[in-house]
């Protein structure tokens, strides 16, 4: 642990480095020849680093720490940024169960309904209604769940692209350390 975090510290040191030698290049009065106009988007990381970094020092399991570095990672890959690196691309952790969304026309609410679970649930769930998870209506977690590995800045965009593909997911670490208490 004490190795790779050292040696990220210093990668992530020459990417910040190397992009505010860009930044600070693109800030002046000289103009470009034509065709080479270009616009620089910030990476900004600074607080998502500096809060997840206590955890990773401190993070005595391999896999919750490889999942947490991977939700680091993900961070890069943002509809500007679009830095495509992540070595943990095979560390993943899998929901007990898939939804589906439908609307009710009678409440007007988004209804997540199970669609399918995984073959180590014991009891069957399949088509039951989710009312909450962990404390939370089903909307607000499953929010809080495409959050996780979005590119998308829109929350609705977010949660669509879960939904059409969960599998995408794979890799993020869950919300409340894995935790699913649900209530139908």
């Amino acid at each position: 642990r004490d190795c790779t975090l050292k040696i990220l510290r210093t990668q992530l040191r020459s990417l910040y480095t190397y992009s505010g030698l860009v930044m600070n290049s693109s800030d002046n009065d000289a103009a470009l020849a034509p065709g080479f106009n270009f616009s620089i988007h910030k990476t900004v990381l600074r607080q998502d680093m500096e809060s997840l970094w206590p955890k990773l020092e401190a993070e005595t399991s391999a896999g919750l720490f490889a999942l947490q570095l991977t939700q680091l990672f993900t961070k890069f890959q943002d509809g500007h940024a679009r830095l495509e690196f992540n070595p943990l691309a095979r560390t993943f952790a899998v929901p007990p169960v898939n939804v589906r969304v439908r609307f009710d026309a009678v409440s007007r609410e988004m209804k997540f309904v199970i669609d399918s679970q995984r073959r180590w649930v014991e009891t069957s769930l399949a088509g039951r209604t989710l009312s909450t998870v962990n404390g939370k209506p089903a909307l607000t977690y499953y929010l809080d769940v495409a959050k996780r590995k979005a590119t998308d800045h829109s929350p609705g965009a977010q949660l669509n692209r879960f939904l059409a593909k969960p599998y995408l997911f794979l890799g993020v670490p869950p919300p409340e350390a894995g935790k699913f208490h649900a209530v139908f």
